[in-house]
């Protein structure tokens, strides 16, 4: 009997560490931003997307702006696109060829910090690197079309 106590406590302890959420000013040691802005205004979207499908967005002047969180995705996707980025050695180069309107990735794990920013006329970024891209927003697409559960 206190054997299966044991267990079952320690099954539960292991989903709520599998569940754990958040927030902008406490984050896990890898996140993934990415996203657009420049142009007249200088305005940029900046969105962040946890392993456990958590998302977040900011909008205003480059890294200025409140953090809000936006409905979560699967964390199936989240962590195929980490995996991704993880096992593509392209995504662990910098790219600095910004444009007057530009995107951009960074990856931020543990201490290091990978960014790859595009958008300078003459410059093509790498097919997988615009493929990964696509991806990222597809998540957001797909964040912004589900009803707001968050309440």
């Amino acid at each position: 009997m206190i054997r299966k106590t044991s267990t079952l406590i320690g099954l539960i302890g292991l989903l709520m560490v599998s569940c754990k959420t958040y927030t902008p000013n406490n984050l896990p040691d890898h996140h993934l931003h990415f996203g657009k802005g420049g142009g007249f205004t200088g305005m940029t979207t900046e969105y962040m997307l946890l392993r456990n499908g958590q998302l977040f967005v900011r909008e205003g002047r480059a890294g200025s702006g409140e953090w809000r969180e936006m409905e979560k995705v699967e964390k199936a996707a989240a962590k195929d696109l980490y995996r991704t980025w993880e096992n593509d050695d392209l995504f662990k180069v910098d790219v600095r060829e910004p444009g007057n309107l530009y995107y951009f990735m960074t990856m931020k794990k543990d201490t290091a910090e990978f960014r790859q920013s595009w958008g300078a006329s003459g410059y093509q970024p790498d097919e997988s690197l615009k493929s990964f891209y696509g991806r990222a927003m597809d998540l957001i697409r797909t964040a912004e079309s589900k009803p707001d559960t968050r309440n």
